[in-house]
């Protein structure tokens, strides 16, 4: 079974609304955390998370709704619903149910700087070091020492592991390497 995309979903269509309760969700714990506008929204997102976080003022009829749908596309879903005059105890009442997901075993490329992968996935989509350098307004020196730190972290020996890497765990895909079709 693969891990969920999102730890929760957050959905209310006032954003500032949306931004504080995921917040809240990231400071108990929840890394992966996503905001939608809407019910329909989420949805999409379904199958994707553990825990959804409503505030909404909808009828209680669409919330059954969507309650139905979600529960079709995702069983193990729990959802909270927040009602507009629920007060900060209600809100820490509600948040005491949720915990985070175990955490997870972090992966090779989390160990490397955010230059190091933005030159690994440069390099793995085909670009010379040059091309990396321009792009990131670097010196091709500085692109190859950020190079060489990502294969000696990675344990590789050449760009073709790096590349196998890179779409193994998501980090680019194909049409990123091939790319534009020819017209």
């Amino acid at each position: 079974m693969s891990t969920p995309a999102f730890d929760a979903v957050v959905v209310s269509h006032r954003s500032l609304i949306r931004e504080l309760l995921a917040a809240l969700l990231r400071a108990r714990g929840l890394g992966r955390v996503a905001v939608c506008p809407s019910l329909r929204e989420s949805l999409t997102l379904a199958a994707s998370a553990a825990w959804f976080v409503l505030e909404d003022d909808g009828t209680s009829d669409e919330f059954s709704n969507y309650q139905e749908s979600l529960q079709q596309l995702n069983p193990r879903a729990q959802v909270l619903r927040i009602e507009e005059t629920s007060d900060a105890a209600a809100l820490d009442a509600i948040f005491a149910t949720i915990r985070p997901a175990a955490p997870r075993t972090p992966r090779p490329h989390d160990l490397l700087t955010p230059l190091e992968l933005e030159v690994m996935l440069s390099v793995a989509t085909g670009l010379r070091n040059a091309d990396v350098a321009r792009r990131m307004r670097r010196s091709a020196k500085t692109v190859e020492k950020h190079r060489a730190n990502a294969l000696r972290k990675l344990g590789f020996r050449n760009v073709a592991q790096l590349t196998a890497y890179a779409l193994r765990h998501d980090l680019l895909d194909g049409a990123s390497i091939l790319g534009p079709p020819a017209g």
